[in-house]
C-alpha cells in the first residue's frame, strides 16, 4: 500500500483530480477576443450554418479549435462549461505526457508542480485560445518520435499517430512548423546510428501517410473556401496586423529582442523555469536531451521565426505564444533539480529548497487564480442580472448599447446564442443614440482588462448625457438605463 502510495501513478492520479478541481473552482467566462470568435464558428456547425457563408477569416480554418468545441455544444449547450472543457482536456493531456516521458517520480514531481502552476498555462486552460490546444498537440506527436524505436511493436500505428498528431497541431495554428525540423535531425541522427530499418519503417511511412492527408486537406480547402491554398493565403494577410506581429528592418530590432525583450518576458512569465532549464542543459543526457532539442526549437522559431511568406514579420513578444515550451521548461527544470539535489548530502536541506522552489513558482499563479476568479465571478453576476432583466421585461424592447465592438459580437453568447430576436444589441460608437423614449435601454460597459477605463468612461458619459442613469455596477461592468 505504502509503495502504491508513492508511485508516479498516484502522482498522476492526483495531478489529474486536482487540476479538474481547480478548474471546476474557478469562475469561467468567454474573453471578448479570439475566443468569442471560435464560440462563434462552433456554434454555427452545431446548427448547420457554417457552410453557408464562409468567409475565409483565419479563425475559420482552426477546426481543432472549432470542431470539438461544436461537439460539446451540441452535447452540453452553449455555457461557460462546454466553452472551456476542451483546453481543460488538452492540459490535461499534457500532464499525462509529462507522466510518460519522466522515469522518476521525483522528476516527475516537479514537472507537474511546474506545469500546473503556471499562471499563463491556466489562464489558457480555462479560456477558448488555441494555444494550449497546439501545445498538447505539438507535444504528443514528438512523444511518437521520441518511442520511435517501438515501431516493431505499433508498425503503421506509430507514423500513422505521428502525421495525424501533427496535422491537428497545424488545424490549431501554424506554428506547429517549429518542431517539424526535430524528424530531420533525429533522421540524421537514426542514421548516424546505423539504425537503417527506421528510415523506412517510421520515417518513409510518414511521408507516405503525410502526403495523403495533405492533399486531402488541400481538396477540403479548395471545397470550403475556393483555393487549395486558402489557409496561407488568409495567414498571411492576417499577420500582418502589428498587434500580432511586427517586421524587423535594423540588425539593432533583432538584438534587442533576444537579449532583452525576450528574456524579460520570459522571466515575467516562466519565473525560475527559464533558468531551471538553462542549468538542466549543463548535465543533461540522452534521456532528456531529445526534449532539450524540442524546447531549444520553439524558442529558435519563436525568435527569428516569420508569420509572413513575403517579407520577414516575427512574432509578438506575448506569453500565449510561447506557452508551447512550458512542458520542456518544467520537465528540464524538473530534472536539474533532482540531478543537482544529488550534491546536497542532507535530506532536511533538500525538502526546505524543494519547497522554497515550489512557492517561487507557486505566488504568481496563486495572486492571478485570485485575482481573475474575482473578475470572473464579476462577470458572471452581472451577464446573470442582465438576462433577468430581459426576462421580467419582455413587454418592452431591450436595446443593450457597448462601448466596444467586440462586447457586440459576445453578448448574444450569454444567451445561447437564441434569445437575440429578444433584444438588440448595437455598438454605441461615442455617446449618441437615437431611439425611441419608450425603449428599455441598457449599456453595457465590459472591457476585461482595464477596469479603470469602465470608470473614466462612465464619469465621461454621466457628464454628456442626463437622460441615462447607473442601475448597476461591480469591477467590470455598468449598466445606464435610459429613462428619456
Amino acid at each position: 500500500m505504502k509503495q502504491y502510495l508513492n508511485s508516479k501513478k498516484t502522482l498522476l492520479l492526483a495531478a489529474l483530480v486536482g487540476y479538474v478541481i481547480i478548474w471546476l473552482l474557478f469562475p469561467k467566462y468567454i474573453v471578448p477576443s479570439d475566443p468569442s470568435f471560435y464560440s462563434i464558428i462552433s456554434y454555427k456547425m452545431v446548427s448547420g450554418t457554417f457552410f453557408h457563408n464562409v468567409s475565409n477569416y483565419p479563425f475559420e480554418h482552426r477546426l481543432a479549435v472549432t470542431v470539438p468545441t461544436a461537439l460539446f455544444y451540441y452535447l452540453f449547450g452553449v455555457n461557460d462549461f462546454s466553452t472551456n472543457l476542451w483546453p481543460l482536456i488538452c492540459s490535461l493531456l499534457l500532464i499525462y505526457g509529462l507522466y510518460k516521458v519522466t522515469d522518476n517520480k521525483y522528476i516527475f514531481l516537479f514537472a507537474i508542480v511546474f506545469f500546473m502552476l503556471n499562471r499563463v498555462q491556466f489562464d489558457l486552460a480555462v479560456s477558448l485560445f488555441p494555444d494550449t490546444i497546439l501545445s498538447c498537440f505539438m507535444f504528443l506527436s514528438a512523444y511518437t518520435l521520441y518511442r520511435r524505436d517501438r515501431i516493431h511493436q505499433y508498425g503503421y500505428l506509430l507514423p500513422l499517430a505521428t502525421v495525424l498528431l501533427l496535422f491537428l497541431a497545424g488545424l490549431a495554428k501554424l506554428s506547429v512548423y517549429w518542431i517539424v525540423p526535430m524528424w530531420v535531425v533525429m533522421l540524421g541522427y537514426d542514421l548516424k546510428k546505423r539504425r537503417y530499418n527506421l528510415a523506412w519503417a517510421y520515417y518513409g511511412r510518414m511521408v507516405l501517410i503525410g502526403l495523403v492527408v495533405l492533399a486531402g486537406y488541400l481538396v477540403f480547402c479548395k471545397l470550403v473556401w475556393g483555393s487549395y491554398l486558402a489557409r496561407l493565403f488568409t495567414t498571411n494577410i492576417s499577420l500582418t496586423d502589428r498587434t500580432f506581429s511586427y517586421p524587423i528592418t535594423r540588425a539593432g530590432e533583432l538584438v534587442h529582442r533576444i537579449f532583452l525583450a525576450m528574456p524579460h518576458m520570459l522571466l515575467v512569465n516562466f519565473g525560475i523555469l527559464p533558468l531551471l532549464f538553462l542549468g538542466g542543459l549543463l548535465k543533461i543526457d540522452k534521456r532528456y536531451g531529445f526534449w532539450a532539442l524540442y524546447g531549444g526549437l520553439i524558442l529558435f522559431f519563436f525568435a527569428f521565426g516569420t508569420v509572413n511568406f513575403h517579407h520577414y514579420y516575427v512574432l509578438t513578444l506575448g506569453p500565449r505564444y510561447i506557452i508551447y515550451v512550458l512542458p520542456v521548461f518544467s520537465l528540464v527544470g524538473a530534472y536539474a533539480i533532482v540531478t543537482y539535489s544529488e550534491y546536497v548530502k542532507k535530506k532536511s536541506y533538500k525538502v526546505v529548497v524543494a519547497l522554497g522552489l515550489i512557492l517561487i513558482v507557486a505566488m504568481p499563479f496563486t495572486y492571478r487564480v485570485y485575482t481573475d476568479a474575482m473578475i470572473g465571478e464579476s462577470i458572471e453576476q452581472t451577464m446573470s442580472y442582465v438576462k433577468n432583466h430581459l426576462i421580467n421585461n419582455k413587454e418592452k424592447k431591450i436595446v443593450l448599447l457597448t462601448y466596444t465592438y467586440r462586447n457586440k459580437v459576445v453578448l448574444p453568447y450569454y444567451f445561447g446564442y437564441k434569445r437575440t430576436s429578444d433584444f438588440n444589441i448595437q455598438y454605441m460608437d461615442g455617446i449618441k443614440y437615437e431611439g425611441d423614449k419608450n425603449d428599455s435601454i441598457y449599456l453595457i460597459q465590459d472591457e476585461r482588462p482595464v477596469h479603470f477605463l469602465n470608470n473614466m468612461f462612465g464619469i465621461k458619459f454621466e457628464k454628456l448625457s442626463g437622460n441615462f442613469r447607473k442601475i448597476y455596477t461591480n469591477k467590470n461592468l455598468v449598466i445606464y438605463k435610459y429613462h428619456g
